[in-house]
């Protein structure tokens, strides 16, 4: 399967980011849009699955996303149909980003059967083994309540597990995120990397990602004082 499939080459920032998962168990991640966080993930885990023996090893990529509202007031609970089904949007994103590796659309729908794709608060109770749990926009992810500790406690044997997120975009107030406290209470705990990718220029997207960033942060500290 995926005879054609490169893993990517880290670019200048995302360096530490690839060592991180390659050499960790759980590797938790802070970076702008656009810095490759799931993208990157998503070209270790395939090449660990086309390298896995029949048994043992990689075996599935697990992408868990937090199941709540956003600032947009939409709710994925008002989205009709099965969790299945309300899940399906999330598969296009990774669509898109296994389209970036240059594989064919027969070996992108291959792979997908060793996809799962479920929601934060379906995971309580399961334990993944031979897996590799990719949880985005962890930014998300409230203090309150012990989301953050169960899922980095659902990691079974032969697991790697990726926490991203990017504070920047949160759908609740930063400052009631436990991807922070994650990354301060995990700090010094072996085969746990923390990394930060939040350096402007580590972003991979078009130049003009960069510049809106860079413009919305400058307004954001020019007019602080409207926050207070």
């Amino acid at each position: 399967m995926l005879n054609e499939f490169i893993r990517p080459t880290p670019q200048p920032g995302q360096e530490e980011y690839v060592e991180s998962i390659r050499e960790n168990v759980i590797t938790i991640c802070t970076g702008l849009a656009g810095t490759g966080k799931t993208f990157l993930a998503l070209g270790e885990a395939i090449d660990l699955i086309r390298k896995a023996p029949k048994r043992g090893g990689i075996q599935r990529i697990v992408i868990i996303r937090p199941y709540i509202p956003s600032n947009t007031g939409e709710k994925i609970g008002a989205l009709p149909g099965t969790l299945e089904e309300k899940v399906t949007p999330y598969v296009q994103s990774i669509k898109d980003n296994l389209r970036e590796f240059h594989i064919g659309e027969q070996d992108i729908q291959q792979l997908l059967t060793k996809f799962e794709f479920t929601v934060l608060s379906m995971c309580r109770g399961r334990s993944f083994n031979n897996c590799f749990v990719i949880v985005e926009e962890a930014q998300n992810v409230p203090l309150n309540g012990d989301a953050m500790k169960m899922i980095l406690t659902r990691v079974g044997k032969g697991t790697k597990m990726v926490i991203a997120g990017d504070l920047d975009q949160c759908d609740i107030d930063p400052r009631d995120s436990a991807l922070t406290q994650a990354m301060n209470a995990l700090a010094d705990v072996p085969k746990v990397g923390i990394v930060e990718m939040d350096d402007v220029d580590t972003i991979q997207r078009s130049p003009i990602v960069r510049d809106v960033i860079k413009a919305y942060r400058e307004y954001e500290k020019n007019n602080q004082w409207q926050k207070e």
